[in-house]
């Protein structure tokens, strides 16, 4: 009679550090090099849970942050990070990618990096809570502008919201948004009151 061995327990391995240090961009881009499958958690500095990006193979699957999801919390997260910690766990049971597969990291880096400074010149030209008047002009649409996007935040703004109204319950990241609300404000379909 053999005796029974206990089972074996894998527990997965964690890289963990602080996000300052590292930094978001080259975080990921370490990941991407190791093609890394697992999910990355960033914490504020409390230890609060703020965002997920699951990755496999090192290109991005899926991310949350805040109220958006996929691409959209990717660009949010580079372009408005914010201090705290990351742990990044290996794990094989992730979500399944979407109908756009994996992501290359590289790619969403370099996008968002480019959002983030938009969104920084067209904070500047339309502030947080700046009101916007419709002009009576027609807005011309702009070459990063969708349909979806630019019908939604018109009548956002023609509702009375605010550009940090917008951005916080609108799907898309908020380089999207202020820098849509400052085209249209250079274009002179809206100005602020």
């Amino acid at each position: 009679n053999e005796k029974a061995h206990p089972a074996e327990t894998s527990t997965p391995s964690t890289l963990a550090g602080d996000l300052g240090f590292f930094g978001l961009p080259m975080l990921l881009q370490t990941l991407e090099q190791g093609s890394m499958t697992g999910c990355l958690s960033l914490m504020d500095r409390t230890g609060a849970p703020r965002a997920q990006v699951w990755l496999k193979r090192g290109e991005m699957v899926t991310a949350t942050f805040r109220h958006l999801a996929g691409e959209s919390a990717m660009y949010e997260l580079l372009i408005r990070p914010f201090p705290g910690t990351f742990a990044f766990v290996h794990r094989g049971d992730g979500p399944a990618p979407g109908p756009l597969g994996t992501q290359k990291i590289n790619t969403l880096v370099f996008e968002g990096v480019i959002r983030h400074d938009e969104r920084q010149r067209a904070a500047a030209l339309v502030g947080d809570t700046a009101r916007l008047l419709p002009t009576g002009q027609p807005r011309s649409p702009t070459p990063n502008e969708t349909a979806d996007l630019g019908d939604a935040l018109w009548e956002a703004v023609e509702g009375g919201a605010t550009p940090a109204e917008c951005e916080a319950s609108m799907p898309y990241d908020s380089g999207q948004i202020r820098g849509l609300l400052a085209a249209w404000v250079e274009m002179e379909a809206l100005q602020v009151a």
